[in-house]
């Protein structure tokens, strides 16, 4: 995806400056975007009807309605239809020869067969009621073996705390419970708060449990307490995410509902489920013991998981010498669906709304098709076409836009610019931060041009194209990129991203803001792609942060400074994009390796990464296998510190 390739064609006076120029920072004569009359003024919209409208349009997006607008959800499904129809009713077209929908398979992984069963203590469990793969398991396998108990399945040197003790898991099945002790209003007892600690991590459990030579693990929740941190008070089976399922888990892992492992162990004259958790939250140390008489068998079977996702795509055409030209006005829609990979509330399954990410930016981007479209009516000047991009399954690696760039609708030469709104709905002390400007060399005075007058402050955050969004898509194709951004805030990426702490007066802002952005893109001539911010570490900002989050809250967090390619692959982890000077780069990593292994771990996706981070702190040095047109090669990295993105 970062690989360069050809620059778009220039207009012929920018071309011409760009080559007198002494430096592409410099102001290039003739270059900056025209103080023409904008398309729109603000005269012509009803704020307040408007208002109403993008508040209940955050709602409904973020509704459980939408089940968090996950890959292959119904929700996702009914997003796009009402963004398409938002665009339908605002006057867009669809791009010629195509329809509103740019639809492409996308593969989440594997999805569970019906063959997988679970027979615990003679009873064979009901898939999906009674039990469900954990994402976390080994690919088809089967096991059968005694049953021991293992509290929380933790073995830690840092808490004094280890299920393992004097404990013989060799051939046996584990029976364990989600999160950590507690103390008796629910808090953990390792940190004495509403948050665990990263050792209620699920790999960091199967971990243990596989080096002390299980054969299989039982997840199970414990029963609530008051007040409890992430326990919900239902007892839920996670959803199966089966991207994860793979990597350097040899065990399968099942998790099992309370009732159905109550029924398991009242059968064989067993402590129930409640006492057997009371039995360590109440210590405060290890309760572990073998569960005598009983015994599980299993087999995990799984296929190929392909769903049919889409991109929303609506054009405005443009008008006279520029109407073959286009700007990309764009925003994903999707999220996490009810948890897993990339939630970091980990151990969770709850409706991750993502109304600031990105229920917002994609609210703002149709607010700006309605404005645009209706202001459009009447107008004589030259102007560029627009295209008003929704883009899907940006969660799981920019896989929409990433698609649309490989498969575009329009010739990719034609686009001019690319403007991206991604997490704009808590605008605090009305600051909006923005990314990329330094990507032209008319974005400098284009920005002080849109928030001159509007009573909000620009920050930039980072003026590289490379980052954590859509715009690294278009940036990998030198189309000069713009990111507007509210910044990040403890909601992120959990179930408390909810549309009741969207500043909707603050989304309004953004509006204008991009509407005014959009006016002078129109008109303005094009420029080159600079990439000068994008290979100065010191200027990259938060495009350093393009590893996957951590899924658990560690003080400090590591990162190699790379960016994954999200898709799967028989053998490996392909990187996609590293960060110039950051700990791929200085250990001679580059866009297109396949990382094999990583501190004697198989990386084969994201989560098998993850692991290796979990267990290191920087300025650790561990040794990496990749591989390079064919060849292995063998080097040493040294981890660097990544800010927590919480």
């Amino acid at each position: 995806m970062l690989s360069a390739l050809m620059a778009n064609s220039l207009a012929r006076r920018c071309v011409v400056a760009a080559v007198v120029s002494l430096s592409l920072g410099a102001a290039l004569v003739g270059c900056s975007p025209r103080q023409s009359a904008p398309i729109w003024s603000g005269s012509n919209v009803d704020r307040a009807a408007e208002a109403r409208w993008q508040k209940d349009t955050v709602y409904y997006l973020a509704s459980s309605h939408l089940q968090g607008r996950g890959p292959g959800t119904r929700g996702l499904d009914l997003a796009a239809d009402f963004i398409a129809e938002q665009f339908r009713k605002a006057g867009l077209q669809p791009v010629p020869g195509h329809s509103f929908f740019q639809p492409f398979p996308y593969s989440s992984g594997l999805k569970v067969l019906p063959t997988t069963t679970l027979t615990l203590g003679g009873t064979q469990l009901a898939l999906d009621s009674d039990f469900r793969p954990n994402t976390v398991t080994a690919r088809n396998k089967t096991f059968s073996g005694e049953v021991v108990f293992a509290g929380y399945g933790i073995a830690s040197r840092q808490y004094k705390h280890d299920d393992y003790e004097n404990l013989d898991v060799s051939g046996k099945v584990v029976l364990i419970f989600r999160y950590e002790p507690r103390n008796a209003d629910g808090t953990s007892r390792f940190t004495s708060s509403r948050e665990w600690s990263a050792e209620a991590g699920i790999a960091r459990k199967i971990t243990a449990a596989q080096a002390k030579g299980a054969v299989a693990v039982i997840l199970v929740n414990p029963p609530p307490t008051p007040g409890s941190a992430a326990a919900p008070a239902e007892d839920l089976l996670s959803p199966f995410q089966g991207r994860s399922a793979r990597g350097s888990v040899s065990i399968p892992v099942v998790q099992a509902s309370r009732a159905a492992v109550d029924r398991a162990l009242a059968a064989a004259n067993l402590t129930a489920v409640a006492e057997l958790a009371a039995s360590v939250d109440s210590g405060g140390s290890p309760a572990s013991k073998p569960l005598q008489g009983l015994s599980a068998s299993g087999a995990l079977n799984f296929a190929p998981n392909t769903v049919t996702v889409r991109n929303v795509i609506g054009v405005l055409p443009g008008r006279g010498a520029l109407a073959s030209e286009y700007v990309v006005i764009g925003a994903h829609y999707d999220h996490l669906g009810m948890g897993g990979a990339g939630s970091l509330a980990p151990g969770v399954t709850a409706l991750h709304p993502g109304a600031d990410d990105n229920a917002s930016g994609t609210t703002a981007m149709t607010t700006i098709a309605k404005r645009f479209a209706a202001a459009d009516r009447g107008q004589t000047s030259d102007r560029r076409s627009v295209l008003f991009m929704a883009y899907t399954v940006e969660e799981q690696g920019l896989i929409g836009s990433d698609f649309w760039v490989e498969n575009p609708t329009v010739p990719l030469s034609a686009v001019a610019y690319m403007l991206n709104l991604d997490m704009v709905g808590r605008m605090r002390d009305d600051v909006l931060q923005f990314g990329g400007d330094g990507t032209s060399v008319i974005f400098d005075q284009l920005l002080k041009n849109a928030y001159e007058g509007t009573g909000v402050t620009g920050k930039s955050f980072g003026r590289g194209g490379i980052g954590p969004s859509d715009h690294a898509s278009f940036a990998a194709k030198k189309i000069p990129v713009l990111f507007l951004f509210t910044g990040l805030h403890p909601q992120y990426h959990r179930p408390a991203d909810t549309a009741d702490t969207v500043n909707f007066p603050g989304l309004q802002k953004v509006t204008d803001v991009a509407q005014r952005i959009l006016n002078q893109l129109i008109t303005a001539p094009r420029t080159p792609y600079v990439d000068a911010a994008d290979r100065s570490p010191q200027n990259v900002g938060r495009q350093n942060q393009v590893d996957r989050p951590a899924t658990g809250p560690a003080q400090e967090r590591v990162g190699l400074g790379l960016m994954p390619d999200m898709s799967q692959r028989d053998r490996g982890m392909k990187i996609d994009g590293v960060t110039s000077g950051g700990a791929a780069d200085r250990a001679g990593l580059k866009s297109g390796d396949i990382l094999l292994e990583l501190d004697g771990s198989r990386i084969d996706s994201v989560e098998d990464l993850q692991q290796v981070y979990e267990r290191h702190k920087p300025g650790d040095k561990v040794s990496a296998t990749y591989l390079r047109d064919g060849a292995e090669v063998k080097t040493e990295v040294t981890f660097a510190r990544r800010a927590p993105q919480n």
